[in-house]
């Protein structure tokens, strides 16, 4: 709901760490889909696999992204260091995700299982949880707790200290794939 709360309204959304750690999502109905596959495979018994999306996006990328799937304007991004932000009790977190890499190889999973691959790409993975849960749900006419982005904006644009990015730079070989995110291949290698 991070994202989605943000740019549904058109507000900034508040993103640690330059946003250029990459992560990496799945649709619940792919990882159900891989789970019914298993009943009866004994090629699968006793072994542990990682399902999720097979592309990977940086926390900007994850913000224009979001941005598509709910067919609103690409977001300003108001980049900040969460060092410098001491988040009060009872304000909400400040952000959704780790301040790391996080994402995994479904190779192991998919030569396991030879007909099964995701079926949903990271956009329209997006695009099914922003019209099929969020706004199901009822979200989109809830007004979001943003007391914590207010305190945020408040010391990193009011001192002129944001930074809007226009691109994405990881540093890494990458390729756009046709929804706009970035596909990594499939592994990376951290020198």
């Amino acid at each position: 709901r991070y994202f989605f709360d943000r740019v549904a309204r058109g507000k900034p959304i508040c993103v640690p760490y330059g946003g250029k750690y990459i992560t990496q999502l799945g649709h619940c109905e792919d990882l159900a889909d891989f789970m019914a596959k298993c009943i009866g495979n004994p090629a699968v018994r006793g072994q542990v696999y990682n399902v999720s999306g097979q592309e990977y996006v940086t926390f900007d990328g994850m913000a224009k992204l979001c941005a598509q799937a709910a067919g609103a304007p690409e977001p300003k991004i108001v980049h900040y260091d969460p060092k410098e932000v001491d988040v009060p009790d009872g304000f909400p977190k400040a952000f959704p995700f780790r301040g790391m890499h996080f994402f995994a190889s479904i190779q192991k999973a998919k030569r396991d299982m030879p007909d099964w691959k995701p079926k949903y790409s990271l956009l329209d993975g997006l695009r099914s949880s922003y019209l099929e849960d969020y706004v199901a749900r009822g979200f989109d006419k809830k007004d979001p707790d943003l007391r914590t982005d207010q305190l945020i904006l408040s010391k990193f644009m009011g001192g002129g200290n944001a930074s809007v990015d226009e691109e994405i730079e990881t540093g890494l070989s990458k390729e756009r794939t046709a929804d706009g995110s970035i596909s990594l291949g499939q592994s990376v290698t951290w020198g």
